[in-house]
């Protein structure tokens, strides 16, 4: 697809035009635009990453199973604007690991691709615990308010809960984690990216396998884990700006 190279080896004038991003009409290449759009598609991750952090914390959606319900009802809007944000941010973190993983593939090309894979697997998996959660309690609370149908709605909406978010949401982080760990070794053996951004990913994959692990073993969100899981998020928006302020300022 694409790649970086190293502007100072000499060549000849059309394969130098070519290096440096140019087409011999004096534009710029289709590599160089599309390590442009990788530039534009990270800054655009750390933005909506933002936007999606700031939207999930807004409804408690870690709430007791037996409040879930209630707690959706109040807070319908914001689950639905969450709903709608997840394949938003999803989709750009896929286009942008795909992207980021060919430009460090260079000294571990198998690496970088497994990076993307467990990125990319976290990235659907978490599209679809969103779109399940949400569209589950959205059609529960839809049914008729009678009283008779009251315990039976609670009991849903706690196996929602449950079932789907407390064992879809851990996975998705875990798997993006893993993903991150392995892109933190690939940053760091790169030329690139400056070393650092090594440091910051790794210790959102870092943050992020520690915070899910135990949620996947016990189904159980504990406000360390909540915690541990903003810790997570941090990184990844640095990472998003980063990677791209370094492609769209490179020459």
């Amino acid at each position: 697809m694409f790649s970086i190279r190293p502007p100072s080896e000499p060549q000849q004038a059309a394969s130098a035009s070519s290096a440096n991003g140019m087409s011999a009409s004096g534009g710029f290449s289709s590599a160089d635009k599309g390590i442009r759009i990788i530039g534009v598609v990270g800054i655009l991750l750390g933005i909506f990453y933002i936007v999606y952090i700031v939207s999930f914390t807004a409804p408690p959606i870690h709430t007791s199973p037996d409040q879930q319900l209630s707690t959706f009802n109040t807070n319908q809007a914001s689950y639905t604007f969450l709903g709608a944000m997840a394949p938003i941010v999803d989709v750009l973190l896929i286009v942008f690991v795909g992207g980021f993983s060919r430009i460090v593939r260079q000294k571990s090309p198998s690496l970088s691709s497994g990076a993307a894979f467990l990125v990319v697997a976290g990235a659907l998996t978490d599209v679809i615990d969103d779109t399940l959660t949400v569209g589950s309690l959205n059609a529960i609370s839809q049914a008729p308010s009678t009283a008779s149908y009251a315990t039976d709605a609670t009991y849903l909406a706690a196996f929602v809960s449950n079932f789907v978010h407390l064992s879809l949401e851990p996975l998705s982080i875990f798997l993006i984690s893993m993903g991150m760990l392995l892109f933190a070794w690939v940053v760091w053996k790169g030329e690139v990216f400056p070393k650092w951004l090594s440091y910051v990913v790794l210790v959102g994959g870092l943050f992020g396998a520690v915070s899910s692990f135990p949620v996947l073993l016990f189904h159980t969100w504990s406000t360390i884990s909540i915690g541990l899981g903003v810790g997570y998020g941090l990184p990844l928006i640095v990472w998003g700006f980063v990677v791209g302020t370094v492609l769209l300022r490179r020459k």
